[in-house]
């Protein structure tokens, strides 16, 4: 589930270096309804579609991506993977009856209104085991919402962990990675390792 510009070249590589490890993976686009199948590269101006995104189609379009990966895998677990915008989506699908082994979300923004709440209103209703990773010098994010994340997982009883990278910035695995290599590795080991967690 990509940032809020949808699925930039970013993420349709990243499918491709899950897909090379042995993961079936999908870019989800938010924004077909609203854009079209329209390239989303930098010139893309995705602010108008994130306003027009609902909760309700964003789950819907889960669901369907979901599907056509099960569609010749229907013994494996799935995921979801988000970033930003999709990283706080992500951790909702754990709300959803989506059958996730699990939801990890990169810096998810958790205290702002998605159009059903914020993701620590409903941190409450997550049902699937959760892994965050989150920039300790994220200005949009304080560690504080942060840890107050943290404290409404641990009321839920879910197994989830929370880590946050001293100095690490907002988007520090996607757009900034090159300058937080160090960070940028530990969060891939540790998706791998949550995924081959739940997977057992």
């Amino acid at each position: 589930m990509p940032d809020p510009r949808g699925p930039h070249q970013f993420y349709k590589d990243l499918a491709l270096r899950f897909a090379e490890i042995g993961v079936a993976a999908i870019a989800m686009d938010y924004f077909g309804r609203t854009a079209g199948l329209t390239t989303r590269d930098d010139s893309f101006e995705f602010m108008p579609h994130v306003q027009q995104a609902k909760p309700a189609t964003i789950f819907a379009d889960a669901a369907a991506s979901l599907a056509h990966l099960r569609a010749d895998r229907a013994d494996k677990a799935s995921f979801s993977v988000g970033f930003c915008f999709g990283g706080a989506l992500s951790f909702l699908c754990g709300t959803q009856d989506l059958g996730l082994a699990g939801v990890i979300g990169f810096y998810a923004v958790v205290a702002r209104d998605l159009g059903n709440g914020t993701l620590l209103d409903q941190a409450g209703t997550i049902r699937t085991p959760a892994l965050g990773l989150f920039g300790g010098a994220d200005q949009g994010i304080p560690a504080a919402q942060v840890e107050e994340f943290d404290r409404r997982l641990d009321a839920t009883g879910m197994a989830h962990e929370i880590a946050i990278y001293p100095g690490a910035p907002h988007s520090f695995f996607d757009r900034r990675f090159a300058e937080f290599t160090n960070a940028s590795a530990d969060a891939r080991d540790r998706v791998r390792a949550f995924i081959a967690a739940q997977v057992g």
